[in-house]
């Protein structure tokens, strides 16, 4: 196991949200690095997603307007 050193002031914060939350607070360390680690690759996704529909040659309201219409098709079958 790895271990890490954490500021004395932001473990204490951290104490406190644990026990507010009855949890250990190793354990809301762990859910708050898993959560980082998470909303990191959401936003290089959506970064990856803007960067190909900027590259797209269609416009971004036609793109809009084909996702609705195909939505639309996929409610109807």
């Amino acid at each position: 196991m790895v271990q890490v050193t954490i500021h004395e002031n932001v473990w204490q914060n951290l104490v406190s949200v644990a026990r507010r939350r009855n949890k250990r607070p190793e354990t809301s360390a762990v859910e708050v690095l898993r959560d980082f680690i998470k909303r990191q690759a959401d936003e290089e996704l959506l970064f990856e997603s803007y960067r190909a529909a900027r590259r797209s040659k269609i416009p971004l309201a036609k793109t809009e307007e084909l996702i609705r219409q195909h939505r639309k098709r996929e409610k109807k079958a």
